[in-house]
């Protein structure tokens, strides 16, 4: 019997897509939203369906070509590391700009990435492996769930952590004084980080759990998953 064939240019979406619908064939589909619309609409070409974010091509103005909404909870399809999350550089020093950029600061989104950022660091993992998040921050319970798969989905290495952290009181807040850099040990995960809100504790208790997720997913060989997946990608 033939499959229909699913064009994804996710490797994240791929293993997760044939691990749970394997009666579909999930193949690579390459390049800007013109290649792939044209790819779909080839005649003499494979695919039966593509998935593509909704925010892409409502950007373009193309909604039409949405034949389909899915929603992919996150207990079903686990997204990439920090997806959907927006940062803001300036300098650290500029007080005014960093006053003007305050507002702007989610603790909780904040504190998910710097969670899911050290889980991916732990691991090593990039884009050349099927690895995956989610994560939740309700009040100062902090949860998050991390897998990896081989690129066929078959195998599948997940865990699921949770701490409480501890945020600052409101009555701490001192807006006659600039935000401050928190001290780190890790300075390339988060060291600009400073929504008003946020101490150092809840920083490092969020690494902390990332890191545990990721040392949770070694012991069980997610290494060799993932070096057998790059081996894959770098032979085909």
């Amino acid at each position: 019997m033939i499959s229909s064939v699913i064009g994804t240019s996710s490797l994240r979406r791929s293993a997760q897509l044939a691990r749970s619908l394997p009666h579909l064939e999930v193949r690579s589909i390459r390049g800007n939203l013109n290649t792939r619309l044209k790819k779909l609409d080839d005649k003499d070409g494979p695919f039966a369906a593509i998935i593509l974010a909704i925010a892409g091509l409502k950007r373009m103005g193309w909604e039409n070509r949405i034949s389909e909404l899915m929603e992919l909870p996150n207990e079903e399809i686990l997204y990439a590391v920090g997806q959907g999350a927006l940062g803001i550089e300036c300098r650290e020093s500029d007080w005014k700009i960093l006053s003007i950029l305050e507002p702007l600061a989610d603790v909780n989104t904040a504190l998910q990435c710097v969670c899911e950022r050290s889980f991916l660091k732990t691991l090593g993992g990039g884009c050349s492996a099927p690895v995956a998040v989610a994560s939740s921050l309700i009040d100062d319970d902090l949860s998050m769930t991390g897998a990896v798969w081989s690129l066929d989905g078959e195998t599948l290495i997940k865990d699921t952590l949770s701490a409480k952290l501890y945020h600052q009181d409101d009555n701490d807040d001192n807006d006659d004084e600039p935000p401050k850099k928190c001290s780190f040990l890790e300075p390339r995960l988060y060291c600009s980080v400073s929504p008003g809100k946020m101490n150092e504790k809840s920083l490092l208790g969020a690494e902390k759990l990332g890191k545990e997720v990721a040392n949770k997913l070694i012991d069980k060989n997610a290494l060799d998953v993932m070096s057998r997946a790059r081996d894959e990608i770098l032979r085909s």
